[in-house]
């Protein structure tokens, strides 16, 4: 599913008509309903005593959502997915960011609730690349205050992510140990 939802029936590389409503579209169908059948899976499986198997529906369920965030961010500055490749500029770029830093908290925020560190470090992982890629490729194109401001907002969303995992993600860990 992943392989055809993501590599090749993607709408960056096969031309498809998605529609034109944000959000109620064919990506909805695509790649939204599948992660959830997926995460509701998950569920459903925790009686099965091989612990791989989660982990590769909690994983299939992540990717297909990461993908269908950022194809909708796509949807929206280009609806007929007609811009080859993955270029964008300006606005549309740094909406990805902050769609991308909002799944990654959402990710470690259900980690957190659901006390499953794969679910919390893929949520920081995404954080670490959004961070990455704010540094690398967004501030490159911003000036003056702008620029200022950006760095400002960065490192307050670092320093709140970072207090909430040290107060709920290592408290996991100690109760697991004791």
């Amino acid at each position: 599913m992943l392989l055809v939802q993501v590599m090749i029936a993607n709408p960056i590389f096969e031309k498809a008509d998605v529609g034109l409503l944000p959000l109620a579209n064919g990506l909805l169908l695509a790649y939204a309903v599948p992660a959830a059948m997926a995460a509701l899976a998950r569920r459903w499986i925790d009686i099965e005593p091989n612990r791989n198997v989660a982990l590769v529906v909690e994983a299939a369920a992540s990717i297909l959502a990461f993908v269908y965030v950022s194809l909708e961010v796509r949807h929206f500055f280009d609806p007929g997915f007609e811009r080859a490749g993955f270029r964008a500029a300006g606005l549309e770029l740094y909406t990805y960011s902050i769609v991308w830093l909002l799944f990654g908290v959402a990710l470690l925020a259900v980690g957190f609730v659901r006390g499953v560190a794969a679910l919390r470090h893929a949520g920081m992982a995404l954080v670490c690349v959004v961070v990455a890629k704010v540094f690398l490729v967004d501030m490159a194109g911003l000036q003056g205050l702008l620029r200022v401001f950006s760095f400002l907002g960065l490192g307050a969303a670092l320093v709140g992510l970072g207090y909430a995992y040290r107060r709920y993600g290592f408290d996991d860990a100690q109760r697991k140990q004791s």
